[in-house]
């Protein structure tokens, strides 16, 4: 089950992420175009102005699915070249780390040094960081479950998959967790499973063969209950909405298994 008056919630994620590396393109004066609006394009060497061909666009396109569609080539640009680094950012040590080479649609392409370090620091605000949002929710809750809680921090979405977020998340966690309780993190092992680890609950809960009864997610190997999952108490509507939820979990394993062929990672 949730306790929601434990909730807490953060602005910083995946949009904001992508709107600090628009900014920071824009600074470094590099053009980022959707990759439907490219004809052709032409080989050039690294950090040579791109040479290029745009399509005929058919009229008719919103501005909402254009804005949509360049918000995912800044997404799958942070998702290639940023990187967590283990504690506060540092100049010289992020300058010690090899860079990670980009090519952008238009044919632009270049290493990326230090500044992909930066880039991620924006994720981990004071007061709005990850750290932050599970101190905050263990400490909302009742004395009695804080232990179980802080033994069971489960790291899931789309930023989790960034490289040395989860080991930058727990370093800082261990830091600020009480010393009579342990922590633990989890995290699925591959990049689909850990974007989509959210609804894997409403997956089980839909395939669940009695659905008036709390069924434990339980770990093969330890045998333990990591969580509790509450179908709704009305069997009948429970019914009504299997059908939405079976398209859902289509959904997430179409998803997961395209995007695992295409790229290798997950958004």
């Amino acid at each position: 089950y949730a306790i929601v008056s434990a909730a807490v919630r953060s602005p910083l994620g995946g949009d904001h992420l992508a709107a600090q590396a628009k900014n920071m393109l824009n600074n470094m004066h590099i053009q980022m175009l959707p990759i439907y609006s490219i004809q052709s394009k032409e080989v050039i060497r690294e950090r040579e102005r791109a040479r290029y061909t745009l399509k005929t666009l058919p009229a008719g396109l919103t501005q909402s699915w254009q804005q949509y569609m360049l918000k995912r080539q800044y997404e799958d640009f942070y998702h290639c070249v940023a990187q967590v680094s283990e504690s506060s950012y540092d100049e010289r040590t992020a300058a010690s780390v090899p860079g990670v080479h980009y090519e952008f649609p238009g044919g632009y392409h270049q290493d990326f040094g230090p500044e992909r370090f930066k880039l991620t620091e924006c994720l981990f605000e004071q007061n709005l960081g990850a750290p932050h949002l599970v101190c905050s929710a263990a400490a909302a809750c009742d004395a009695d479950a804080r232990p179980a809680l802080w033994g069971a921090v489960v790291a899931c979405g789309g930023l989790a998959n960034l490289g040395g977020w989860l080991e930058r998340v727990s370093r800082e966690l261990a830091a600020r967790a009480p010393s009579s309780h342990r922590l633990k993190t989890h995290a699925a092992p591959s990049p689909p499973e850990r974007r989509f680890a959210a609804w894997l609950g409403t997956y089980i809960a839909q395939h669940s063969a009695q659905p008036g009864r709390l069924a434990g997610a339980r770990e093969p190997r330890a045998g333990r209950a990591r969580a509790l999952l509450a179908p709704p108490q009305n069997a009948r509507r429970a019914l009504a909405v299997r059908a939405p939820l079976r398209r859902l979990a289509w959904y997430v394993r179409s998803t997961a298994r395209s995007t695992t062929r295409a790229a290798g990672w997950s958004a």
